[in-house]
Protein backbone atom coordinates (compact mmCIF):
# COMPACT_ATOMS: atom_id res chain seq x y z
CA UNK A 1 0.00 0.00 0.00
CA UNK A 2 2.59 2.52 0.24
CA UNK A 3 3.73 2.34 -3.02
CA UNK A 4 0.35 3.68 -4.20
CA UNK A 5 0.31 6.25 -1.71
CA UNK A 6 3.98 7.62 -2.89
CA UNK A 7 2.41 7.14 -6.73
CA UNK A 8 -0.85 9.37 -6.27
CA UNK A 9 0.20 11.46 -3.85
CA UNK A 10 -1.98 15.07 -4.33
CA UNK A 11 0.08 18.02 -5.19
CA UNK A 12 1.11 19.53 -1.50
CA UNK A 13 -1.25 23.17 -0.85
CA UNK A 14 -1.95 25.00 1.95
CA UNK A 15 -5.10 25.51 0.40
CA UNK A 16 -5.88 21.94 0.17
CA UNK A 17 -4.27 19.78 3.47
CA UNK A 18 -7.62 18.10 3.86
CA UNK A 19 -7.45 16.21 0.28
CA UNK A 20 -3.55 15.55 1.05
CA UNK A 21 -5.22 13.60 4.11
CA UNK A 22 -7.72 11.98 2.12
CA UNK A 23 -5.35 10.67 -0.40
CA UNK A 24 -3.24 8.69 2.62
CA UNK A 25 -6.61 7.30 3.75
CA UNK A 26 -7.63 5.71 0.65
CA UNK A 27 -8.25 1.74 -0.06
CA UNK A 28 -8.00 0.43 -3.83
CA UNK A 29 -11.17 -1.34 -4.45
CA UNK A 30 -11.09 -5.12 -5.12
CA UNK A 31 -11.14 -7.13 -8.37
CA UNK A 32 -14.32 -8.81 -7.21
CA UNK A 33 -16.33 -5.62 -6.28
CA UNK A 34 -15.48 -3.95 -9.83
CA UNK A 35 -16.58 -7.31 -11.84
CA UNK A 36 -19.62 -7.31 -9.81
CA UNK A 37 -20.26 -3.24 -9.92
CA UNK A 38 -20.38 -3.56 -13.80
CA UNK A 39 -22.32 -6.58 -13.58
CA UNK A 40 -25.17 -4.86 -11.88
CA UNK A 41 -24.77 -1.88 -14.21
CA UNK A 42 -24.99 -4.03 -17.45
CA UNK A 43 -28.36 -5.91 -16.28
CA UNK A 44 -30.79 -2.93 -16.29
CA UNK A 45 -30.44 -1.76 -19.35
CA UNK A 46 -30.21 -5.41 -20.92
CA UNK A 47 -33.82 -6.22 -19.10
CA UNK A 48 -35.12 -3.57 -20.51
CA UNK A 49 -33.73 -4.39 -23.88
CA UNK A 50 -34.51 -7.62 -24.08
CA UNK A 51 -38.29 -6.97 -22.73
CA UNK A 52 -38.55 -4.11 -25.62
CA UNK A 53 -37.32 -6.30 -28.50
CA UNK A 54 -40.07 -9.66 -27.30
CA UNK A 55 -42.89 -7.23 -27.35
CA UNK A 56 -41.93 -5.83 -30.69
CA UNK A 57 -40.79 -9.03 -32.40
CA UNK A 58 -44.61 -10.50 -31.44
CA UNK A 59 -46.72 -7.73 -31.61
CA UNK A 60 -49.98 -10.30 -32.17
CA UNK A 61 -49.34 -12.28 -29.42
CA UNK A 62 -48.68 -9.21 -27.10
CA UNK A 63 -51.59 -7.64 -28.38
CA UNK A 64 -53.85 -10.53 -27.30
CA UNK A 65 -52.64 -12.14 -24.32
CA UNK A 66 -50.59 -9.20 -22.63
CA UNK A 67 -52.26 -6.13 -23.81
CA UNK A 68 -50.82 -3.91 -20.72
CA UNK A 69 -47.83 -4.76 -22.00
CA UNK A 70 -47.97 -3.80 -25.99
CA UNK A 71 -49.68 -0.51 -24.72
CA UNK A 72 -46.15 -0.06 -22.79
CA UNK A 73 -43.53 -1.01 -25.26
CA UNK A 74 -43.32 2.80 -26.09
CA UNK A 75 -43.00 3.42 -22.41
CA UNK A 76 -40.30 0.62 -22.03
CA UNK A 77 -37.93 2.05 -24.77
CA UNK A 78 -38.14 5.60 -22.63
CA UNK A 79 -37.23 4.39 -19.42
CA UNK A 80 -34.41 2.33 -21.22
CA UNK A 81 -33.20 5.74 -22.52
CA UNK A 82 -34.12 7.69 -19.29
CA UNK A 83 -31.57 4.80 -17.57
CA UNK A 84 -28.91 5.73 -19.56
CA UNK A 85 -29.28 9.05 -19.45
CA UNK A 86 -29.77 9.15 -15.35
CA UNK A 87 -26.40 6.82 -15.07
CA UNK A 88 -24.36 9.36 -16.68
CA UNK A 89 -25.28 11.95 -14.82
CA UNK A 90 -25.04 9.86 -11.81
CA UNK A 91 -21.55 9.07 -13.09
CA UNK A 92 -20.51 12.28 -13.96
CA UNK A 93 -21.50 13.70 -10.47
CA UNK A 94 -20.55 11.61 -8.35
CA UNK A 95 -18.14 9.58 -10.13
CA UNK A 96 -19.83 6.01 -9.32
CA UNK A 97 -22.30 4.19 -11.50
CA UNK A 98 -25.49 2.25 -9.66
CA UNK A 99 -23.24 -0.86 -9.41
CA UNK A 100 -20.61 1.20 -7.62
CA UNK A 101 -22.98 3.08 -5.52
CA UNK A 102 -24.31 -0.05 -4.32
CA UNK A 103 -20.89 -2.16 -3.73
CA UNK A 104 -19.63 1.49 -2.08
CA UNK A 105 -16.79 1.88 -4.41
CA UNK A 106 -15.81 5.17 -6.87
CA UNK A 107 -13.99 6.31 -9.56
CA UNK A 108 -11.33 9.19 -8.67
CA UNK A 109 -8.52 10.89 -10.38
CA UNK A 110 -4.66 10.41 -9.46
CA UNK A 111 -5.30 13.75 -7.65
CA UNK A 112 -8.59 12.23 -5.90
CA UNK A 113 -10.81 14.65 -7.92
CA UNK A 114 -14.49 13.43 -9.39
CA UNK A 115 -13.12 12.69 -12.89
CA UNK A 116 -16.69 14.53 -14.42
CA UNK A 117 -18.37 13.39 -17.71
CA UNK A 118 -15.89 14.18 -19.95
CA UNK A 119 -12.88 11.54 -17.97
CA UNK A 120 -15.75 9.43 -16.39
CA UNK A 121 -18.30 8.65 -19.09
CA UNK A 122 -16.85 10.11 -22.37
CA UNK A 123 -13.89 8.70 -22.40
CA UNK A 124 -13.41 5.31 -19.88
CA UNK A 125 -17.01 4.09 -21.01
CA UNK A 126 -17.98 5.72 -24.84
CA UNK A 127 -15.16 6.05 -26.23
CA UNK A 128 -12.78 2.83 -25.28
CA UNK A 129 -15.89 0.64 -25.93
CA UNK A 130 -16.88 1.88 -28.94
CA UNK A 131 -13.12 2.37 -30.50
CA UNK A 132 -13.05 -1.65 -29.38
CA UNK A 133 -16.13 -2.76 -30.86
CA UNK A 134 -15.14 -0.59 -34.07
CA UNK A 135 -11.64 -2.29 -34.34
CA UNK A 136 -13.32 -5.73 -33.76
CA UNK A 137 -16.09 -5.16 -36.58
CA UNK A 138 -13.26 -3.80 -39.06
CA UNK A 139 -11.48 -7.23 -38.22
CA UNK A 140 -14.43 -9.52 -38.36
CA UNK A 141 -14.07 -10.07 -41.75
CA UNK A 142 -10.67 -11.02 -41.32
CA UNK A 143 -11.93 -13.85 -38.80
CA UNK A 144 -10.04 -11.98 -36.47
CA UNK A 145 -12.90 -10.07 -34.39
CA UNK A 146 -13.99 -12.57 -31.68
CA UNK A 147 -10.08 -12.73 -31.05
CA UNK A 148 -9.43 -9.86 -30.65
CA UNK A 149 -12.13 -8.85 -28.57
CA UNK A 150 -11.78 -12.29 -26.36
CA UNK A 151 -7.57 -11.23 -25.86
CA UNK A 152 -8.54 -7.21 -24.49
CA UNK A 153 -11.02 -8.91 -22.54
CA UNK A 154 -8.66 -11.19 -20.79
CA UNK A 155 -5.97 -8.54 -20.59
CA UNK A 156 -8.73 -6.51 -18.95
CA UNK A 157 -9.18 -9.28 -16.29
CA UNK A 158 -5.48 -9.62 -15.76
CA UNK A 159 -4.37 -6.32 -15.17
CA UNK A 160 -7.76 -6.09 -12.82
CA UNK A 161 -6.18 -8.76 -10.67
CA UNK A 162 -3.25 -7.57 -10.26
CA UNK A 163 -2.28 -5.94 -6.74
CA UNK A 164 1.16 -4.70 -7.70
CA UNK A 165 -0.27 -2.44 -10.57
CA UNK A 166 -2.89 -0.80 -8.44
CA UNK A 167 -5.97 -3.04 -10.07
CA UNK A 168 -5.95 -0.69 -12.71
CA UNK A 169 -7.45 -1.22 -16.02
CA UNK A 170 -6.55 -0.09 -19.44
CA UNK A 171 -9.11 2.67 -19.03
CA UNK A 172 -7.23 3.41 -15.84
CA UNK A 173 -3.98 3.61 -16.93
CA UNK A 174 -4.35 5.68 -20.44
CA UNK A 175 -6.69 8.41 -17.89
CA UNK A 176 -5.35 8.09 -14.23
CA UNK A 177 -7.98 7.04 -12.60
CA UNK A 178 -8.37 4.45 -9.64
CA UNK A 179 -11.37 3.01 -8.38
CA UNK A 180 -11.42 3.13 -4.75
CA UNK A 181 -13.59 2.20 -1.52
CA UNK A 182 -15.79 4.74 0.05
Amino acid sequence: MQSFRQAYRPPESAAEPQAAERMKEVELAKPWQRLLAGAIDRILPIIFFILTITVGSNPRYTRTNLLWLYDSILIIGCLTMLLFLWQAVVMSRSGQSIGQKILRIRVITDTGANPGFAKYVLAREVVFFAALLALCGLLSGLGLGRIVYCTVQLLYLIMLCRKRGNYQTPQDLMLQTLVVKV
